[in-house]
């Protein structure tokens, strides 16, 4: 139903943990299973002495993460911007709308 993957520091930096990844499957979602999930793994980094934690998302998600993690206490602190020029035509296999 849910799961939350973490690594135990950043860059070789010892102080900062990383969120590698967070989900819920769609049926799962709207029950704050992606909330307890995230703030466990918060608390157990702090338990064991990190200074910060860290994850990337993409900004134009469609689950709500950017609000699950702004009420997390998570805040920005870079923005990347991709760049990408399709060469051939073909079919645009990008998600545009989420689906459950």
């Amino acid at each position: 139903m849910g799961v939350c993957l973490c690594l135990s520091h950043v860059n070789r930096d010892s102080t900062r943990g990383y969120v590698n990844g967070l989900g819920v499957r769609p049926p799962w979602r709207k029950r704050g299973i992606a909330t307890s999930l995230l703030q466990h793994a918060l608390a157990e980094f702090q338990n064991r002495g990190y200074a910060a934690v860290e994850l990337d998302m993409d900004s134009q998600n469609l689950t709500g993460a950017l609000r699950l993690y702004k009420r997390a206490g998570m805040r920005a602190v870079r923005q990347l911007m991709r760049y990408e020029k399709v060469i051939r035509p073909g079919v645009d296999l990008a998600t545009r709308h989420l689906t459950t």
